[in-house]
């Protein structure tokens, strides 16, 4: 028998990850009706991330309004899993660059402020551990591992005093605050 794995990541602004993954699982049946198909829906960190993880791990979705990139309110999604231990967030879902149509994309005029408010909403869920997807936002911030790296160092530092006490895990590090 065949087996067809289907992982798609999402269709930026267009298609989530699950329904490209379903799109594609169709077109194999119908051309192979006799595979067995998995759909497995995957994402790189930016839109898409929180229902690749929540989905994968059988968790649930929560929202906080916060503010998007150009300063207006917006409904951010977030996932816990591990019986609600773990929050799972993506920069994207409050800063996104689908958030804001084309002729309105200016990263000088956007800002990540909302982000910070999605990750107090989900400390605020009780998570001992927070996964961080960073990408796929609007402000053009963050685009070099020393961008990155600054951004880890800021949220292990005493700095980051309102979300400290979490663990962030981000691409694949863990940083542990105290």
């Amino acid at each position: 028998m065949l087996k067809v794995i289907v992982a798609p990541n999402s269709f930026k602004g267009s298609l989530p990850a699950s329904k490209a993954a379903a799109a594609i699982a169709r077109g194999v049946r119908e051309g192979r009706p006799d595979a067995e198909i998995v759909e497995i829906p995957v994402a790189d960190g930016g839109e898409g991330t929180v229902e690749a993880l929540v989905s994968a791990r059988k968790g649930i979705y929560g929202s906080a309004e916060v503010e998007g990139p150009l300063g207006d309110p917006v409904q951010a999604t977030y996932g816990l899993i591990d019986d609600g231990r773990t929050g799972v967030v993506e920069l994207a879902s409050a800063s996104g660059l689908t958030l804001i149509p084309t002729e309105k994309r200016d990263p000088r005029k956007t800002s990540t402020y909302g982000f910070g408010q999605l990750l107090e909403a989900v400390r605020k869920e009780g998570v001992a551990s927070i996964i961080a997807g960073i990408g796929g936002f609007a402000t053009g911030r963050f685009t070099t591992p020393e961008e990155v790296a600054t951004l880890i160092t800021f949220l292990a530092s005493g700095r980051a005093g309102n979300i400290t006490g979490v663990n962030y895990i981000i691409d694949g590090g863990l940083i542990k605050t105290t």
